[in-house]
């Protein structure tokens, strides 16, 4: 049987690319919820290298619970609106440059996790996460260049590609320090990254941690009051969702989705599924539709460590629905979902958000509220 619940949980748990989808925005003039961070108007030297270089003067700006700092140079301002993942950001906007710093908890992924491993999931997710960007001229990233920062190891790794329709050069450092991931990512547009090289390297190169704060929620700023909405519909016409404005149509999140949509710079995503109960025998019920999709999913082993909570009752649409919580991993990184199976006349829908593990409990009611604007036309 050809069903869409066996192709259900082939998703791919963005890390990387919904920042570069962030920087993409900014360039474009679209802004986002501000992450706060504080700026000391102190002059440090950034040195390229130990061997002997000119020095440049630059502005010691810090994250905004002073946890880690960055060196940018004079003529740079901090710039709080390039993503809602960045805990330090900055850009001399007039030519195109930009720098941010994003911090990953390693309990957002399996407990073996090297830092060989983060880059491989950053590459990998650049790559085929988001439709709207890709990597140009090359198969295969430029190859990762050890460097050091703040007195450790780090992987360099530059490349190119489109975003959401720019054309962008990007150079960015991960490191590996106390309990956390950090992305040091630079960028400009694709023709003026040449001449912006040497002083991103700098930028990156200044990056020091002041302190662990492990106990600090990393998860983005995620509104209560998600205020404007849009209406997202499948291309039949017969099924619509509500979600904020500032959400964005996909193609590629899940195979043979009806809807998909994200937020991905703060790591929001949503498929859903509508399967036709020709498919079934005519007697089955929510229930025992739910134990199919639950059965599919153990025997799938795409989530690892999976985890299927047991269903709660509830009404969507006016129609019977059951709700329920899956976690698990996917290349290593810890993801959290939301399902809710509708039971409509001629239909079993699936109504699927998700998101980083970590940020699961925040963004939960967010998600129960969205899943109540559902409605689908039956004919």
């Amino acid at each position: 049987m050809n069903s869409k619940r066996f192709k259900l949980m082939v998703l791919t748990a963005v890390l990387a690319t919904g920042v570069l989808a962030g920087c993409a925005e900014k360039e474009a003039e679209i802004s986002n919820t501000t992450v706060g961070s504080n700026s000391k108007p102190t002059t440090e030297t950034m040195k390229d290298s130990p061997e002997a270089e000119p020095e440049v003067k630059g502005t010691l700006i810090k994250s905004a619970n002073e946890d880690i700092q960055l060196t940018i140079p004079t003529d740079w301002i901090e710039d709080e609106q390039l993503n809602d993942s960045a805990i330090i950001s900055a850009s001399k906007q007039s030519q195109d440059k930009y720098v941010m710093v994003i911090a990953n908890q390693k309990s957002d992924f399996s407990d073996e996790t090297s830092l060989d491993d983060f880059v491989n999931i950053f590459k990998e997710n650049t790559k085929i996460s988001v439709d709207q960007m890709k990597v140009v001229n090359t198969d295969d990233m430029v190859s990762t260049e050890d460097i050091e920062v703040d007195g450790v190891s780090a992987k360099l790794v530059e490349f190119t590609g489109e975003v959401q329709k720019i054309k962008a050069h990007y150079l960015t450092a991960m490191i590996e320090k106390g309990n956390r991931f950090y992305q040091i990512i630079s960028w400009s547009s694709e023709k003026g990254f040449s001449n912006s090289k040497d002083e991103f390297l700098e930028i990156i190169k200044s990056f020091k941690v002041l302190k662990e704060e492990d106990s600090v929620s990393l998860s983005p700023v995620t509104n209560q009051d998600q205020g404007e909405t849009a209406e997202f519909t499948s291309e039949d016409g017969m099924m619509t969702i509500s979600l904020p404005a500032n959400w964005n149509k996909q193609s590629n999140l899940m195979e043979d989705a009806d809807i998909q949509a994200s937020k991905i710079d703060s790591e929001d995503y949503l498929g859903i599924i509508s399967e036709d109960k020709e498919l079934f025998a005519d007697d089955t019920t929510l229930e025992e539709y739910h134990k199919l999709i639950v059965e599919s999913q153990t025997n799938s082993g795409v989530l690892e460590n999976l985890k299927i909570h047991d269903p709660v009752k509830t009404q969507v649409d006016g129609r019977d629905a059951l709700q329920f919580e899956v976690t698990g991993e996917i290349t290593k990184v810890k993801v959290a979902y939301l399902f809710t199976l509708v039971d409509h006349p001629h239909h079993f829908t699936q109504v699927i958000f998700w998101t980083i593990d970590q940020y699961f409990n925040d963004r939960k009611p967010l998600y129960q509220d969205m899943t109540q604007t559902l409605t689908v036309k039956e004919n």
